[in-house]
């Protein structure tokens, strides 16, 4: 934000509602799995996230639908941090939670730590923009969108 020309409070106004979104969305995707199902949840907290990327591509140089993309970004992430512990519920064989469990959560932890570095080093490389990071992570998410659906379609834990 701040790199936009954008004021330091006004980063700090967005960093605030997208850490709230986020507290929700762990929330409500726990909830809401066992609700309507983890499968649409994927779907709905994935789509969330994806509109946000999308806002956030679009314009980084309107304040408030940043802001409003950032927070809708972060809306989704319930997928990716509550959304890994039920993954390996619903997916693993009997007495095999512990194991898919711990996989999934040292992949998301390796790729968080190995990734971390890549906006940085894009917007050096692109002359100060976050753009094409952006794009990649957007990219990424679609990815984990289709992999995760198609993993759940194919051990038909569609429900």
């Amino acid at each position: 934000v701040t790199s936009e020309g954008h004021a330091p409070s006004s980063a700090a106004m967005i960093l605030l509602g997208s850490g709230l979104a986020v507290t929700v969305s762990k929330f409500l995707f726990g909830r809401l799995s066992e609700t309507i199902s983890t499968y649409y949840c994927n779907l709905l907290f994935g789509g969330i996230s994806f509109l946000g990327m999308i806002m956030i591509l679009l314009f980084h140089g309107n304040l408030l639908l940043l802001g409003c993309g950032i927070v809708l970004f972060s809306a989704g992430l319930g997928m990716s941090t509550v959304g890994l512990v039920i993954w390996a519920s619903d997916l693993s064989a009997e007495g095999e939670f512990e194991k898919l469990n711990h996989r999934y959560q040292t992949g998301f932890s390796l790729g968080a730590l190995m990734f971390s570095f890549v906006p940085g080093a894009m917007a050096d490389y692109f002359h100060g923009s976050y753009i094409p990071a952006f794009f990649l992570l957007t990219i990424c998410l679609v990815i984990v969108i289709i992999t995760v659906t198609f993993i759940y379609k194919r051990n038909e834990a569609v429900s």
